[in-house]
């Protein structure tokens, strides 16, 4: 579950904002359900053996607004109508997801479109159902509004530093954002912003006794439908690469891991 967490993680592609209208503006009163699908191969490589796992996940959700706050922050629900993720392993399948159905968390959305509060509530949920709820919240992209024009390309770069106690690994990444035009989703008038990035991965990872030295890259392709009218989220489509290794000091053995995971968020109603 701490992969399915990781994984959406990445799909928030931040951008520093300095907009002064809010970037979303959802409705309230109105429901908005989206449909989250995701799959991933991973391939470990290990003293010459291989080992393969597949997943497939489903997510649907109705958003809510809860209420309108200052400064542009926008309280939320969002809540898993169903939920359901295939896990094949080499040895194993699992299947997760029924439990977290009706299972929801209420969450800040800042003007930028970052989550800045969560309901403590949540951590009263069971692991695996909480980081699928989780999961659902983690779907908007931050932009400064103020970017959203035709044509207009910009670039940012990032470190992000993740891990408690000994364990820490520091992702630096390098975005190339360009606004491509316009385009009809599904009746909604949207802007396409594509998203092009490359992360260097380093860090350590430290399990009881054993230290785990972190190498790798990730490249990502995203396309992103947003509606300026609306200020709603329509559409993510995004192609994520990985390649790491992992070096376990004490043994000095070396675990390669490969992977591709496509994720895609679609509004679905209204």
């Amino acid at each position: 579950m701490r992969n399915l967490i990781f994984l959406f993680a990445l799909l928030v592609l931040a951008l520093p904002a300095q907009a002064q209208d809010a970037l979303y503006g959802y409705e309230k009163g109105t429901e908005y359900k989206y449909l989250i699908e995701q799959t991933g191969l991973q391939i470990q490589e290990v003293q010459g053996q291989s080992r393969t796992s597949n997943r497939e996940i489903t997510i649907s959700t109705v958003l809510t607004v809860e209420e309108k706050l200052d400064a542009g922050h926008q309280k939320m629900k969002m809540l898993v109508d169903n939920a359901l993720a295939i896990i094949e392993g080499p040895q194993e399948t699992q299947t997760l997801g029924p439990d977290a159905a009706g299972k929801s968390v209420i969450f800040e959305l800042d003007a930028k479109g970052d989550i800045v509060d969560v309901d403590s509530s949540v951590m009263d949920l069971e692991p695996e159902t909480r980081g699928i709820v989780m999961a659902s919240t983690n779907i908007f992209p931050s932009f400064d509004a103020s970017e959203l024009t035709v044509g207009n390309e910009w670039e940012s770069t990032e470190i992000d530093t993740a891990g408690d106690g000994e364990t820490e690994i520091i992702t630096e990444t390098e975005r190339t954002y360009t606004v491509k035009g316009e385009k009809e989703i599904n009746g909604h008038n949207c802007l396409e912003i594509h998203i092009t990035s490359e992360a260097d991965i380093e860090g350590k990872q430290v399990m009881g006794d054993q230290e785990i030295m972190v190498s790798g890259t990730r490249e990502g392709t995203t396309k992103v439908f947003y509606s300026p009218d609306e200020r709603i989220l329509v559409k993510i489509e995004a192609d994520i690469n990985t390649d790491q290794t992992l070096l376990v000091t004490s043994n000095n053995m070396r675990v390669a891991i490969t992977g591709n995971q496509s994720v895609k968020v679609e509004l679905v109603s209204p």
